[in-house]
């Protein structure tokens, strides 16, 4: 297995733009989406302002408009999200990076705080090694996250690769979000991609 690696964030990185909301429509459906959003205004207001965090944002929002959906449900209408949205959102600059580390047989990840339930069958389509997204869990009392945002990015990779240590490692990303997982790359790309191979 090769000692060279990459890992990837995928919104705003691999993508043009966020895919939390059109996947929270897409999956809750348009009408009860749009019922419920209002709801949901204030976290949004408050986590644009810096007085609400990301976890609390997300975890509102999931419990807003996913809580009563059936778990095999909502596990559908992810990969049906991830098969036929996903792709008109992904940047092609940043496929043609993925397939350069893959052609050259660089081990390669996909670490994101979008959730894993929709990343995980288009990553397999990507054919990415290894993936690690936010967790939707239902406890019995309500839905919460195991958010991968942070320094939990860096936590779970290294969960991924128990020999995270030892590898040369290639990171992009492109939000204060990312910022573990870039200090611990060899080679860091922020909100950009290298113009020329290597």
């Amino acid at each position: 297995m090769s000692n060279i690696a990459a890992v990837f964030d995928f919104d705003g990185t691999l993508t043009k733009r966020d895919t939390l909301l059109p996947f929270l429509r897409f999956a809750s459906g348009r009408g009860r989406f749009w019922r419920r959003l209002p709801g949901l205004l204030p976290v949004f207001a408050a986590y644009g302002a810096g007085m609400a965090s990301n976890t609390e944002m997300k975890e509102k929002a999931v419990s807003r408009l996913l809580s009563g959906i059936d778990e095999q449900e909502l596990k559908k209408s992810a990969g049906k999200f991830a098969f036929e949205c996903l792709d008109s959102y992904v940047r092609p600059e940043a496929i043609r990076r993925l397939r350069w580390h893959q052609q050259r047989r660089h081990r390669t990840a996909l670490v994101s705080a979008s959730f894993e339930i929709y990343l995980r069958p288009w990553a397999g389509r990507m054919r990415f090694d290894a993936v690690a997204g936010t967790l939707i869990n239902s406890d019995g009392a309500g839905l919460h996250i195991d958010n991968c945002h942070g320094p939990r990015k860096l936590e779970r990779l290294q969960e991924l690769w128990p020999d995270l240590d030892d590898l040369e490692l290639y990171a992009y990303g492109d939000s204060s979000g990312d910022r573990d997982l870039l200090a611990r790359g060899n080679h860091k790309w922020f909100k950009a991609f290298p113009c020329e191979e290597g």
